[in-house]
């Protein structure tokens, strides 16, 4: 069984697996040196986003799909999305600008500009 990594506030835990967290790393060294053979799929994107989304709505069987938006989520209130947004990037090591974050209308979205920052 992969060892279990904790990250986030001391209220809320976020756990993410080996596997997740040497793909970040992979990524990270991609930013850092501008190695373009380590690209983020989009599929891996959404499972980090989808363990950030489980772990601050509190709701473990959460699928997230491109189409989906806050309405459709119970738990992804206004705070909650405050702290989603915080919290991707922190994993993602990424940031987001006011703007940018108010154009977002779905997880699709999300997924789009967190893979355009990455990119």
């Amino acid at each position: 069984m992969a060892s279990i990594k904790y990250y986030g506030w001391p209220e809320k835990n976020f756990v993410i697996s080996d596997f997740f967290e040497f793909r970040m790393n992979l990524l990270l060294l991609q930013k850092s040196s501008n190695l373009s053979y380590f690209i983020m799929e989009k599929n891996l994107i959404l499972e980090g986003l989808n363990r950030i989304f489980r772990d601050i709505t509190e709701n473990q069987e959460l699928i997230l799909s491109p189409e989906l938006t806050a309405d459709d989520v119970e738990g992804w209130d206004s705070l909650n999305h405050t702290l989603i947004i915080a919290e991707i990037q922190k994993q993602f090591n990424i940031k987001f600008t006011l703007s940018e974050v108010l154009k977002l209308e779905n997880v699709g979205d999300l997924l789009d500009a967190v893979h355009n920052k990455l990119s």
